[in-house]
């Protein structure tokens, strides 16, 4: 019987409990979250990776600062590009899951690469490591995508306008995965804001994007049959305090409650959204519910890359997040066009 895989689904079990066998939907214990987002938790022990070739060093100084207040600070790396600026802003928002400030999956370091990237093009950038992952043990009990995602990511745009050294008239949120679903709205919520990128944002509802995930990678028939009948119990409101993957009822609820699409609609410029060409976890029927709903942004397919925007080869799949390299130099091309344009 083939193993229920560990650690490389879109969505979360973040710091959940329970316990799994090949016909049930418990998770594994929380050491090792199924749902974690993008990579697998046990990563193989790896060397460092570089910086990124259009990394320059020179260009800027980094520096730590703390975002949110106590019980809940953070502590995070802000970028700041060499010069007297004021200089435009964006703060970096995670997908799912116990992530640092670099999103770091196996040996590789998006987020950093991102940072590092656009501030050696003139781009302040706060990245801050994850409620999830600092204060997990607080979070055990249940948490909702405000305590998880929104909250101190509004919080680390207000670190933003309140520092000399960047422009208040463009700051930007980038966020990534789940934390792009949610960007349109931390964005609203921590208006003004200009605008908005969207990294891979899913658009199906989370139970959909599990069940795909499970299926393309050919997980237990009868594991997948226990999930499929817990959604079903989920849906029709009748899940009771069963968890499915480890989440309570109201954790999947707040997430399908959240409308990226309508929250969008709100900002004064349409947001920019780019996606992996061999991203299996945020498909093109993700893509296709953002394009159908904000048919005047820009939408990005960046080739040969996966959903952590890193290229590869042959079929996607999780093992790949384990090998070394660096975010597509064209998405930190992108991105710097957009903050940069009008």
């Amino acid at each position: 019987m083939r193993r229920v895989l560990r650690g490389s689904i879109l969505t979360t079990w973040m710091v959940f409990g329970g316990c799994a066998s090949s016909s049930s939907s418990q998770a594994p214990q929380a050491a090792a979250p199924v749902m974690r987002d993008p990579a697998p938790v046990r990563a193989a022990p790896s060397t460092a990776v570089s910086a990124a070739p259009y990394v320059e060093a020179s260009a800027f100084r980094s520096e730590e600062v703390s975002v949110g207040k106590a019980p809940w600070e953070l502590k995070g790396t802000l970028t700041v590009p060499s010069g007297k600026g004021p200089f435009p802003g964006i703060i970096l928002v995670h997908g799912s899951g116990p992530h640092d400030r670099d999103e770091t999956a196996g040996p590789n370091k998006p987020f950093k690469d991102l940072a590092e990237g656009l501030s050696s093009r003139g781009i302040a950038v706060l990245r801050y490591d994850k409620r999830t992952k600092v204060y997990a043990r607080q979070s055990a009990a249940g948490i909702s995508m405000d305590d998880e995602v929104v909250v101190d990511a509004v919080a680390a745009v207000e670190a933003l306008k309140a520092r000399a050294d960047i422009d208040p008239e463009r700051i930007f949120v980038v966020g990534h995965s789940l934390g792009a679903l949610l960007a349109p709205e931390i964005a609203v919520r921590a208006a003004p804001v200009s605008g908005a990128v969207l990294l891979a944002p899913p658009g199906r509802a989370p139970w959909d994007i599990i069940l795909a995930q499970l299926r393309y990678l050919e997980q237990p028939p009868e594991f997948i049959a226990g999930i499929e009948k817990d959604v079903e119990l989920l849906k029709a409101g009748t899940l009771g305090d069963k968890k499915l993957l480890g989440a309570p009822a109201a954790y999947w609820r707040d997430w399908a409650s959240r409308d990226g699409v309508a929250m969008a609609r709100k900002l004064a410029r349409p947001p920019l959204i780019l996606r992996g060409e061999r991203d299996y976890q945020v498909t093109e029927e993700d893509l296709a519910v953002w394009k159908k709903g904000l048919p005047q942004a820009e939408v990005v397919t960046i080739p040969g890359s996966n959903h952590l925007f890193i290229q590869g080869t042959g079929k996607p799949g999780p093992a790949e997040y384990q090998t070394p390299g660096h975010v597509d130099a064209r998405v930190v091309d992108r991105l710097s066009a957009f903050i940069s344009g009008p």
